[in-house]
Protein backbone atom coordinates (compact mmCIF):
# COMPACT_ATOMS: atom_id res chain seq x y z
CA UNK A 1 0.00 0.00 0.00
CA UNK A 2 1.49 3.33 -0.86
CA UNK A 3 1.14 6.41 0.94
CA UNK A 4 -1.33 7.79 -1.24
CA UNK A 5 -3.45 5.02 -0.76
CA UNK A 6 -3.13 5.03 2.96
CA UNK A 7 -3.59 8.23 3.58
CA UNK A 8 -7.06 7.95 1.68
CA UNK A 9 -8.39 4.76 3.63
CA UNK A 10 -6.66 4.81 6.95
CA UNK A 11 -6.95 8.88 7.12
CA UNK A 12 -10.30 8.88 5.99
CA UNK A 13 -11.59 6.22 8.89
CA UNK A 14 -9.29 8.54 11.10
CA UNK A 15 -10.68 11.43 10.32
CA UNK A 16 -14.16 10.11 10.74
CA UNK A 17 -13.43 9.33 14.40
CA UNK A 18 -11.81 12.57 14.92
CA UNK A 19 -15.26 13.82 14.11
CA UNK A 20 -17.43 11.52 16.14
CA UNK A 21 -15.57 12.47 19.20
CA UNK A 22 -15.36 16.00 18.53
CA UNK A 23 -19.19 16.37 17.69
CA UNK A 24 -19.37 14.55 21.51
CA UNK A 25 -18.05 17.80 22.69
CA UNK A 26 -19.72 20.43 20.10
CA UNK A 27 -23.47 18.72 21.86
CA UNK A 28 -21.71 19.99 25.23
CA UNK A 29 -20.78 23.39 23.34
CA UNK A 30 -24.26 23.72 22.32
CA UNK A 31 -25.83 23.36 25.89
CA UNK A 32 -23.26 25.18 27.93
CA UNK A 33 -21.71 28.23 25.80
CA UNK A 34 -25.15 29.99 25.62
CA UNK A 35 -25.91 30.37 29.35
CA UNK A 36 -21.72 31.09 30.03
CA UNK A 37 -21.03 27.64 31.77
CA UNK A 38 -17.56 25.70 31.76
CA UNK A 39 -17.10 23.96 28.99
CA UNK A 40 -14.93 22.02 30.94
CA UNK A 41 -16.27 21.67 34.29
CA UNK A 42 -18.23 19.82 35.74
CA UNK A 43 -17.36 16.57 33.72
CA UNK A 44 -20.41 15.62 31.29
CA UNK A 45 -23.55 14.24 33.47
CA UNK A 46 -27.45 13.63 32.85
CA UNK A 47 -28.84 16.88 32.75
CA UNK A 48 -32.04 15.38 34.16
CA UNK A 49 -30.74 13.32 37.27
CA UNK A 50 -27.21 15.07 37.44
CA UNK A 51 -25.66 12.02 37.66
CA UNK A 52 -21.72 11.95 36.29
CA UNK A 53 -21.54 9.79 33.18
CA UNK A 54 -19.57 7.24 32.53
CA UNK A 55 -16.83 6.58 29.78
CA UNK A 56 -18.93 4.06 28.12
CA UNK A 57 -21.72 6.69 28.11
CA UNK A 58 -19.75 8.66 26.02
CA UNK A 59 -19.37 6.78 23.14
CA UNK A 60 -20.31 8.76 20.18
CA UNK A 61 -23.49 7.63 18.77
CA UNK A 62 -22.89 3.78 20.05
CA UNK A 63 -23.90 4.86 23.86
CA UNK A 64 -27.14 6.54 22.55
CA UNK A 65 -28.12 3.40 20.63
CA UNK A 66 -26.85 0.74 23.18
CA UNK A 67 -28.69 2.40 25.98
CA UNK A 68 -32.03 2.73 24.64
CA UNK A 69 -32.34 6.28 23.40
CA UNK A 70 -32.51 7.28 27.55
CA UNK A 71 -30.12 7.79 30.26
CA UNK A 72 -28.38 4.63 31.95
CA UNK A 73 -29.10 5.76 35.54
CA UNK A 74 -32.69 7.72 35.26
CA UNK A 75 -34.15 6.57 32.20
CA UNK A 76 -34.86 9.72 30.72
CA UNK A 77 -35.25 10.22 27.02
CA UNK A 78 -32.06 11.31 25.01
CA UNK A 79 -32.68 13.34 22.46
CA UNK A 80 -32.07 12.57 18.99
CA UNK A 81 -30.16 15.42 18.49
CA UNK A 82 -26.99 14.29 20.40
CA UNK A 83 -26.00 11.26 18.51
CA UNK A 84 -27.04 13.19 15.26
CA UNK A 85 -24.92 16.72 15.89
CA UNK A 86 -21.89 13.46 16.92
CA UNK A 87 -22.59 11.68 13.42
CA UNK A 88 -23.16 15.09 11.24
CA UNK A 89 -19.40 16.39 12.93
CA UNK A 90 -18.02 12.85 11.87
CA UNK A 91 -19.42 12.62 8.31
CA UNK A 92 -18.09 16.29 7.85
CA UNK A 93 -14.52 15.38 8.86
CA UNK A 94 -14.51 12.65 6.77
CA UNK A 95 -15.84 14.95 3.76
CA UNK A 96 -12.73 18.00 4.85
CA UNK A 97 -10.07 14.83 4.88
CA UNK A 98 -11.17 14.17 0.99
CA UNK A 99 -11.76 17.70 -0.23
CA UNK A 100 -8.05 18.47 1.11
CA UNK A 101 -6.54 15.59 -0.07
CA UNK A 102 -7.98 15.21 -3.55
CA UNK A 103 -7.43 19.25 -4.57
CA UNK A 104 -4.67 20.43 -7.02
CA UNK A 105 -3.29 22.18 -3.50
CA UNK A 106 -3.15 18.46 -1.62
CA UNK A 107 -1.19 17.19 -4.70
CA UNK A 108 1.18 19.93 -4.07
CA UNK A 109 1.49 19.81 -0.63
CA UNK A 110 1.67 16.01 -0.86
CA UNK A 111 4.81 16.57 -2.83
CA UNK A 112 6.07 17.51 0.68
CA UNK A 113 4.89 14.67 2.54
CA UNK A 114 1.64 13.61 3.26
CA UNK A 115 1.57 15.10 6.72
CA UNK A 116 1.36 18.33 5.10
CA UNK A 117 -2.39 17.62 4.19
CA UNK A 118 -3.08 17.39 8.50
CA UNK A 119 -2.65 21.15 9.35
CA UNK A 120 -5.11 22.23 6.58
CA UNK A 121 -7.47 19.78 7.44
CA UNK A 122 -7.82 20.59 11.25
CA UNK A 123 -8.18 24.38 10.51
CA UNK A 124 -10.69 23.39 8.42
CA UNK A 125 -12.31 20.86 10.76
CA UNK A 126 -12.11 23.51 13.31
CA UNK A 127 -14.16 25.92 11.15
CA UNK A 128 -17.12 23.72 10.58
CA UNK A 129 -17.33 22.44 13.62
CA UNK A 130 -18.10 26.20 14.76
CA UNK A 131 -20.58 26.50 11.76
CA UNK A 132 -22.21 23.19 13.30
CA UNK A 133 -22.61 24.77 16.67
CA UNK A 134 -23.97 27.91 15.55
CA UNK A 135 -26.44 26.07 13.39
CA UNK A 136 -27.79 24.47 16.38
CA UNK A 137 -27.28 27.12 18.94
CA UNK A 138 -29.18 29.03 16.67
CA UNK A 139 -32.04 26.79 16.51
CA UNK A 140 -32.60 26.76 19.48
CA UNK A 141 -32.38 30.04 20.80
CA UNK A 142 -31.85 32.19 17.93
CA UNK A 143 -28.39 33.57 18.99
CA UNK A 144 -25.33 33.99 16.87
CA UNK A 145 -22.47 33.73 19.96
CA UNK A 146 -19.69 36.24 19.65
CA UNK A 147 -17.54 33.98 21.53
CA UNK A 148 -17.70 31.82 17.98
CA UNK A 149 -17.82 34.08 15.40
CA UNK A 150 -14.95 36.53 16.60
CA UNK A 151 -12.19 34.25 17.07
CA UNK A 152 -12.73 32.80 13.68
CA UNK A 153 -13.21 36.51 12.37
CA UNK A 154 -9.87 37.47 13.57
CA UNK A 155 -8.22 34.25 12.78
CA UNK A 156 -9.00 33.76 9.26
CA UNK A 157 -5.37 36.11 7.71
CA UNK A 158 -3.38 33.67 9.70
CA UNK A 159 -5.53 30.46 9.00
CA UNK A 160 -5.00 31.93 5.13
CA UNK A 161 -1.45 31.03 5.09
CA UNK A 162 -1.89 26.73 5.21
CA UNK A 163 -5.50 26.86 3.43
CA UNK A 164 -4.14 28.71 0.29
CA UNK A 165 -3.04 25.57 -1.70
CA UNK A 166 -6.51 23.68 -1.17
CA UNK A 167 -9.12 26.71 -0.77
CA UNK A 168 -7.44 29.35 -2.99
CA UNK A 169 -7.77 31.86 0.46
CA UNK A 170 -5.42 34.82 0.71
CA UNK A 171 -4.66 36.88 4.01
CA UNK A 172 -5.97 39.46 1.23
CA UNK A 173 -9.38 37.93 0.31
CA UNK A 174 -9.84 36.88 3.50
CA UNK A 175 -9.13 40.54 5.28
CA UNK A 176 -11.54 42.37 2.33
CA UNK A 177 -14.00 39.06 3.13
CA UNK A 178 -14.37 39.88 6.69
CA UNK A 179 -14.52 43.81 6.19
CA UNK A 180 -17.22 43.11 3.24
CA UNK A 181 -19.30 40.76 4.76
CA UNK A 182 -19.67 42.21 7.70
CA UNK A 183 -20.27 45.67 6.04
CA UNK A 184 -23.09 44.02 3.60
CA UNK A 185 -24.74 42.64 6.65
CA UNK A 186 -24.92 46.00 8.68
CA UNK A 187 -26.26 47.63 5.38
CA UNK A 188 -29.12 45.49 5.10
CA UNK A 189 -30.16 45.80 9.02
CA UNK A 190 -29.71 49.60 8.96
CA UNK A 191 -32.03 49.79 5.71
CA UNK A 192 -34.60 46.91 6.94
CA UNK A 193 -34.92 48.86 10.17
CA UNK A 194 -35.55 52.28 8.39
CA UNK A 195 -37.69 51.25 5.75
CA UNK A 196 -39.62 48.17 8.17
CA UNK A 197 -39.18 50.29 11.59
CA UNK A 198 -38.72 46.61 13.06
CA UNK A 199 -35.02 44.40 13.34
CA UNK A 200 -34.79 41.94 10.48
CA UNK A 201 -31.55 40.19 10.96
CA UNK A 202 -29.53 40.44 14.11
CA UNK A 203 -25.81 41.43 15.45
CA UNK A 204 -24.95 37.63 15.18
CA UNK A 205 -25.57 37.40 11.44
CA UNK A 206 -23.59 40.51 10.90
CA UNK A 207 -20.60 38.65 12.94
CA UNK A 208 -21.08 35.32 11.17
CA UNK A 209 -21.12 36.45 7.43
CA UNK A 210 -17.88 38.33 8.26
CA UNK A 211 -16.99 35.40 9.64
CA UNK A 212 -17.35 33.06 6.64
CA UNK A 213 -15.65 36.01 4.38
CA UNK A 214 -12.62 35.31 6.63
CA UNK A 215 -12.21 32.17 5.91
CA UNK A 216 -13.54 31.71 2.66
CA UNK A 217 -12.74 34.75 0.89
CA UNK A 218 -14.26 37.78 -0.68
CA UNK A 219 -15.20 35.72 -3.90
CA UNK A 220 -18.14 33.82 -1.73
CA UNK A 221 -20.08 36.77 -0.39
CA UNK A 222 -22.93 37.08 -3.16
CA UNK A 223 -23.42 33.46 -3.60
CA UNK A 224 -23.56 32.95 0.36
CA UNK A 225 -26.59 35.66 0.37
CA UNK A 226 -28.22 34.34 -2.20
CA UNK A 227 -28.21 31.07 -1.58
CA UNK A 228 -28.90 31.34 2.10
CA UNK A 229 -31.76 33.64 1.64
CA UNK A 230 -33.53 31.36 -1.29
CA UNK A 231 -33.04 28.39 1.34
CA UNK A 232 -34.28 30.87 3.86
CA UNK A 233 -37.47 31.43 2.05
CA UNK A 234 -38.21 27.97 1.11
CA UNK A 235 -37.87 26.64 4.84
CA UNK A 236 -40.29 29.33 5.82
CA UNK A 237 -42.38 28.86 3.40
CA UNK A 238 -42.45 25.17 4.29
CA UNK A 239 -42.71 26.11 8.35
CA UNK A 240 -45.14 28.74 7.53
CA UNK A 241 -47.62 25.40 5.84
CA UNK A 242 -47.29 24.21 9.18
CA UNK A 243 -47.90 26.63 12.20
CA UNK A 244 -47.62 24.05 14.92
CA UNK A 245 -43.98 23.24 14.56
CA UNK A 246 -42.58 27.06 14.23
CA UNK A 247 -43.97 29.65 16.33
CA UNK A 248 -44.32 33.24 14.91
CA UNK A 249 -42.28 36.03 15.67
CA UNK A 250 -42.30 37.29 19.29
CA UNK A 251 -43.81 40.76 19.85
CA UNK A 252 -45.81 41.00 16.81
CA UNK A 253 -49.88 42.37 16.80
CA UNK A 254 -52.67 39.73 17.19
CA UNK A 255 -53.02 40.51 13.34
CA UNK A 256 -49.59 40.03 12.16
CA UNK A 257 -49.09 36.70 13.98
CA UNK A 258 -50.22 34.65 10.38
CA UNK A 259 -48.43 37.04 8.37
CA UNK A 260 -45.64 35.27 5.98
CA UNK A 261 -44.21 38.83 6.16
CA UNK A 262 -43.53 38.57 9.82
CA UNK A 263 -42.75 34.82 10.13
CA UNK A 264 -38.93 34.13 12.02
CA UNK A 265 -36.72 31.83 11.15
CA UNK A 266 -33.04 31.74 12.41
CA UNK A 267 -30.68 33.07 9.40
CA UNK A 268 -27.77 31.48 10.66
CA UNK A 269 -28.42 27.62 10.03
CA UNK A 270 -28.81 29.03 6.15
CA UNK A 271 -25.81 31.05 6.03
CA UNK A 272 -23.82 28.12 7.60
CA UNK A 273 -25.44 25.80 4.72
CA UNK A 274 -24.25 28.16 1.96
CA UNK A 275 -21.21 28.53 3.65
CA UNK A 276 -20.59 25.01 3.64
CA UNK A 277 -21.57 24.49 -0.06
CA UNK A 278 -18.86 26.47 -1.10
CA UNK A 279 -16.51 25.35 0.86
CA UNK A 280 -17.16 21.79 -0.55
CA UNK A 281 -19.02 22.59 -4.02
CA UNK A 282 -16.90 25.55 -4.92
CA UNK A 283 -15.04 24.58 -8.38
CA UNK A 284 -19.13 23.82 -9.75
CA UNK A 285 -20.73 26.72 -8.32
CA UNK A 286 -18.12 28.93 -10.20
CA UNK A 287 -18.60 26.83 -13.63
CA UNK A 288 -22.40 27.04 -13.34
CA UNK A 289 -22.21 30.99 -12.22
CA UNK A 290 -19.43 32.03 -15.09
CA UNK A 291 -21.42 29.17 -17.77
CA UNK A 292 -24.90 31.23 -17.46
CA UNK A 293 -23.35 34.76 -18.43
CA UNK A 294 -21.21 32.83 -21.50
CA UNK A 295 -17.97 33.72 -20.09
CA UNK A 296 -14.69 31.25 -19.36
CA UNK A 297 -14.48 29.95 -16.00
CA UNK A 298 -11.59 31.23 -13.44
Amino acid sequence: MDEMTFAESWGLAAAGVWGLLWGSFLNVVIHRLPAGASLLHPASHCPSCGTPLKAWHNIPVLSWAILGRKCGFCGTPISVRYPLVEGVTGLFAMAIWTLVIRTDGGALLREVGVGALVGPALLLFAFVAALIAITFIDLDLQIIPHKITLPFILSGPAAALWLEPITGLTWATSIIGAIAGGAIIWILIEAYFRLRGREGLGGGDFMMLAMLGSWLGVECLVFILLAASLQGLLAAAVFFALPKTAPPAAELDEEDEDSFRYFAIPFGPFLALAGLEWLFFQPWILEVIYGLYGLEGP
